[in-house]
C-alpha cells in the first residue's frame, strides 16, 4: 500500500474466524511513512518525520472491534530526519536552557528504538535519538491509559553550557572528552489527553 511517498505492507492470518473472540496474527515492514499518517493521532501530535518499521504480533477481536488490551507486538522503528515537539514534556527543564529553549524541540536525524506492546504498555528499549544539536539514549513505557514512565539521558552541544545558576562551575567537570554535557532525566506522569 502506497502512503503518499512511503509504503506499508504486510499478513494477516487468523487461525479460526468463527470462534467468539478470534486470534489475528500479523506482520508489516513500512518505509517512509509519514508519521501524521501512521501513528495515534497523540502520537503526532509529538513528533514528526518518516517512519521505517518492522513489526509483527497478534491482537484478538471481541464483537467483531479490536481488543486494545490484546495487542501484543514486538518489532523495530526508526524515524528520520523529524523533530520532538517536547516544550510541554520538558517543560520543567526549559528554564535551565537559557537562550537556548529551540532545545525542547529536539531535532533528529535518526530515532530509533526496539518497541514491545504488551497488555495496553507500549515499551521503548535501546532508545537513540541522533540529532544536529543533541542525542539522547534511553528506554521507558507509555500505556494506553496516558501514563509515561521513561529514563533517558541527554547530550547538550558541545560547549554548551546550561543555565546552572550558582553551580554553573560544576559544567567543567560534567563535560565528556567531546565537550558535551549528558543530563539524566526521568519522565513520569501522566500525558493529556
Amino acid at each position: 500500500i502506497k502512503i503518499d511517498d512511503g509504503t506499508i505492507a504486510g499478513n494477516l492470518f487468523c487461525q479460526d474466524i468463527t470462534v467468539s473472540e478470534p486470534m489475528i496474527r500479523f506482520n508489516l515492514v513500512g518505509e517512509k511513512l509519514p508519521v501524521n499518517n501512521s501513528v495515534t493521532t497523540f502520537a503526532s501530535e509529538y513528533l514528526d518525520g518518516t517512519i521505517d518499521c518492522s513489526v509483527e504480533g497478534d491482537f484478538s477481536l471481541q464483537y467483531g472491534q479490536l481488543w486494545p488490551m490484546s495487542i501484543s507486538a514486538d518489532g523495530d522503528i526508526k524515524v528520520c530526519n523529524g523533530i520532538v515537539h517536547a516544550t510541554d514534556l520538558l517543560s520543567e527543564v526549559g528554564q535551565y536552557l537559557g537562550n537556548r529553549t529551540d532545545l525542547l524541540e529536539i531535532k533528529f536525524n535518526n530515532f530509533s528504538h526496539h518497541m514491545t506492546i504488551n497488555r495496553g504498555n507500549y515499551s521503548v528499549g535501546e532508545l537513540r535519538l541522533d540529532g544536529p544539536d543533541t542525542d539522547w539514549t534511553g528506554s521507558g513505557t507509555i500505556s494506553l491509559l496516558g501514563k509515561i514512565n521513561f529514563i533517558l539521558e541527554a547530550k547538550l552541544p558541545a560547549g554548551y553550557t546550561p543555565n546552572l545558576g550558582g553551580m554553573e562551575f560544576m559544567a567543567d567537570i560534567l563535560r565528556d572528552d567531546d565537550g558535551r554535557i549528558a543530563i539524566p532525566l526521568k519522565i513520569q506522569g501522566q500525558l493529556p489527553n
